[in-house]
């Protein structure tokens, strides 16, 4: 038996995996529209969307990029 996380309601309040998803290193990769990701974020906040969870996967992305990145160094 699995249980669902309130990731929508964890990345409205102040989370370190929205202000890694608002880094400089995040939004300047090749396969983000930085514009559109601000933009989502804000909306996500101010609750006029709900995409806790797409957040959540790119977040857990970009944190597997910077994993690659650090061991190829």
């Amino acid at each position: 038996i699995g249980f669902g996380l309130p990731l929508d309601r964890w990345l409205r309040g102040d989370c370190s995996l929205t202000d890694l998803l608002r880094d400089r290193r995040t939004l300047e990769r090749e396969h983000i529209d930085a514009t559109g990701l601000t933009r989502m974020l804000d909306r996500h906040r101010s609750g006029a969307l709900r995409v806790g969870h797409g957040l959540y996967l790119l977040a857990a992305y970009e944190v597997y990029l910077r994993y690659l990145e650090e061991s190829a160094a």
